[in-house]
């Protein structure tokens, strides 16, 4: 990835995320494995006539969620945006693919410690949205049958931009809209339930709550109903307006770095 991004010579400063449930281990193991042979590296891509090489200066690990945090507060150059935001207690849920992370902070700082069970498997997009949704829809007969997630998945980011849900297989078009409303509301309901009520006392005591990842744009709307004045609405702030819940980690690891921190 490194080398696709331009990378061919000098050192690297690079920032890393890892699952907050897995934290602790994970951290060490990254610094060490990438820090081996004193951080040399060599590569050669198809397109190179001469390896590539570098040296990682220094390997930083992040539990997933704190670069979220980082762009509320953090500018593009790292200078400090909004420097009592997260004063207070603070809950970042993480929503991937497959896994749905919960980190709290308390004055901006976190705690490794607490990160054991900050991780729930399955508990990301795939069993909650997609998997549901492919079973329905391989229900409309055979010409569904070799239907992935994938193909949802394809349909889904294409809705949440243009709002078409539109799937089309073998010259059939089936609207998903309906079924991308109830499993996202469900979705949300199953995070509401086992996180924010079960875990986090339906965030009482929490001053902010900020959402990360894909699966965050199918619940936020719920989540900012159900729970008022918590969760952080990145459309209003400066420093993440022009930011997609995806991008929060990789940008705000970058403007972690700018800052000096870690």
């Amino acid at each position: 990835a490194l080398a696709r991004l331009g990378v061919s010579k000098g050192t690297v400063d690079l920032t890393l995320f890892a699952p907050p449930g897995m934290y602790a281990e994970a951290q060490q193991a990254i610094q060490h494995n990438f820090l081996d042979k004193d951080g040399q590296v060599a590569i050669k891509l198809k397109s190179d006539r001469q390896p590539r090489v570098w040296q990682y200066a220094r390997v930083r690990v992040w539990p997933e969620g704190i670069g979220a945090a980082a762009c509320f507060v953090l500018d593009d150059a790292g200078k400090a945006a909004n420097s009592d935001l997260l004063s207070g207690d603070t809950v970042i849920l993480d929503m991937g693919a497959y896994t749905l992370d919960a980190l709290k902070m308390s004055h901006g700082s976190f705690n490794p410690e607490s990160l054991e069970h900050a991780t729930w498997e399955n508990g990301g997009v795939m069993t909650h949205i997609l998997e549901p949704i492919l079973k329905q829809v391989r229900k409309q007969g055979a010409d569904f049958d070799l239907l992935s997630t994938d193909d949802i998945d394809r349909v889904l980011r294409r809705g949440l931009v243009s709002g078409d849900y539109t799937l089309t297989v073998a010259g059939r078009d089936v609207d998903l809209t309906a079924l991308v409303a109830k499993y996202r509301e469900r979705f949300a309901g199953w995070i509401a339930n086992n996180i924010a009520d079960g875990v986090f006392a339906g965030f009482r005591g929490i001053k902010s709550v900020i959402l990360v990842g894909g699966g965050s744009l199918l619940v936020e709307d719920f989540l900012q109903q159900w729970y008022p004045g918590k969760v952080l609405d990145r459309k209003k702030h400066a420093s993440t307006k022009k930011i997609h819940p995806v991008d929060f980690n990789a940008v705000g690891g970058l403007r972690l770095a700018l800052a000096g921190l870690g």
